[in-house]
């Protein structure tokens, strides 16, 4: 009992008093506690307005150092369930973002002499670009302040001659990691899945060459403004010299994605992307959309005339209810599915854009099939999300693409295969598993594709398609896009 207390007087300690203290609080911390009681211990420093000297420098590095190791494991927890599209944990979501947010806080509280330095610059930097990547997993922006202290970090390691140095164990340089965070901020735009974000950052850090920081505007590069709480943006025609402002251009970073596309539709095995979580996300179609989001030049698309929506837009969420409504041809499946009412945005001939309001709505993905009308008396349209925009908490903008009318088929097992039974009862009918037949034109395919049932999927599973004028031999192929619930598969 003596035991249990003086470890817990201990644990109730300042840590930042210095190194030391710092290192010995750690010892004394259960592991499976460390990133909260972390979070908990930096939150009272900054709250107190203790000391900023150089023990409290070296005690906040202890501890960003000694629970790193912790941190990246929830993180994988999470990122488990985030990533397979299976769950989302928001208690743990939220503590590991706190986390970041107090270490940030809590290296940009330093004054300039203590911050000046390679380790605690790294560090801040990497702390800086989980943060990002994170909001972005969330389709949100990143909080106030947050470019102001990146650039703070970088002026500071560019002042002291230290932004171009090696690091330790050939890690990246404090420029290169700036230059990483702006290259991922240019992905930000709601149209890249939590996977795929995951995939272009483990890219960057396998670059062979990033651009170079320049006082000079490069014609068709991007411009950074380090007195300004603003990302990176294409530098203006008429942009000059400026102290306040560093300047780049993408061509090592185009140059790389184009080597890595050509190798892929070669078919050709890469060692050095080996290594990148969800292989399946690396396409040619996927490098092609890098290279449309990182390119220097300015490019300019025609897009669909939008024109304002107001008022109800009903939509069907569920496989079976869309299913339906194909099957009986616009009738409405009110008996099958619930009918969602969501806030119109805009329209166009190539979509709708909807506004969702209110908590519970962490099942909308992008890749999320539905079926959509604008009104009424309105014909019912098949489409898929295709943008995501979080500007609060419970608010949400939403862009639906409008897709090729599918057809409403059914899969059945080959005689002797027993898989039918598995599935469940829900996405069955007629004695076959739903599906939906789509043929499909775009850069990542070219054919006819099916959506079915996530746990109906198996690559080279042999079936039976009925559709309603006969039953085909089929075989399914590739995965091509994945959501909770469905899948759409390459068909052979």
């Amino acid at each position: 009992m003596l035991d249990f207390l003086m470890r817990a007087a201990r644990l109730d300690s300042d840590p930042l008093q210095s190194p030391e203290v710092a290192s010995r609080w750690l010892a004394n911390c259960p592991p499976e506690q460390t990133v909260a009681r972390v979070s908990s211990a930096v939150a009272a420093w900054l709250r107190k307005s203790r000391r900023r000297d150089l023990a409290a420098c070296e005690a906040l590095l202890v501890l960003c150092q000694g629970s790193r190791s912790g941190y990246q494991s929830l993180c994988r927890d999470y990122l488990a369930g985030e990533l397979t599209l299976s769950a989302d944990d928001a208690e743990l979501r939220t503590r590991l973002q706190e986390y970041q947010r107090c270490l940030v806080s809590a290296l940009d509280a330093l004054p300039d002499r203590l911050l000046a330095r390679k380790d605690a610059l790294a560090m801040l930097l990497d702390l800086l670009l989980d943060q990002a990547l994170w909001c972005y997993f969330r389709h949100q922006r990143t909080p106030a302040g947050f470019w102001l202290t990146a650039h703070r970090a970088y002026r500071l390691a560019e002042a002291a001659a230290l932004h171009q140095l090696p690091m330790s164990q050939g890690e990246a340089t404090l420029e290169h990691r700036y230059l990483q965070l702006q290259l991922m901020s240019l992905l930000s735009g709601g149209n890249l899945t939590s996977r795929q974000l995951l995939a272009a950052s483990q890219l960057l850090q396998r670059m062979p060459a990033m651009p170079a920081l320049s006082h000079e505007p490069q014609r068709g590069g991007f411009a950074v403004y380090l007195i300004r709480d603003v990302p990176p943006m294409r530098v203006l025609d008429d942009e000059g010299p400026s102290d306040g402002a560093r300047f780049w251009h993408s061509g090592p970073v185009m140059d790389s994605l184009a080597l890595w596309r050509d190798a892929l539709e070669a078919d050709m095995q890469l060692p050095i992307l080996a290594s990148i979580s969800h292989q399946s996300v690396l396409t040619p179609a996927f490098m092609r959309q890098l290279g449309r989001e990182w390119t220097s030049m300015r490019r300019f698309y025609r897009r669909a005339e939008r024109v304002p929506l107001s008022g109800r837009v009903d939509v069907i969420a569920r496989l079976a209810g869309i299913h339906q409504l194909l099957s009986h041809d616009g009738e409405h499946p009110a008996e099958t599915d619930s009918v969602l009412g969501w806030d119109g945005l805009n329209r166009s001939d190539s979509g709708v854009g909807v506004i969702l309001s209110g908590p519970g709505n962490n099942w909308v993905r992008l890749g999320r099939l539905l079926a959509y009308r604008t009104g009424p008396g309105e014909a019912w349209h098949i489409g898929m999300v295709r943008r995501i925009r979080r500007e609060a908490m419970y608010r949400l903008e939403v862009g639906i693409e409008r897709m090729p009318r599918p057809v409403a088929v059914t899969l059945r097992p080959l005689p002797g295969d027993g898989w039918l039974a598995e599935m469940p009862a829900a996405m069955c009918r007629d004695e076959g598993l739903i599906a939906l037949l789509i043929h499909l034109r775009n850069d990542a395919y070219r054919g006819t594709a099916i959506v079915l049932p996530r746990q109906g999927y198996q690559e080279g599973r042999e079936l039976l398609l009925n559709e309603w004028d006969g039953v085909t031999t089929v075989q399914l192929g590739r995965l091509l896009e994945q959501e909770s619930e469905l899948v759409l598969a390459e068909l052979r």
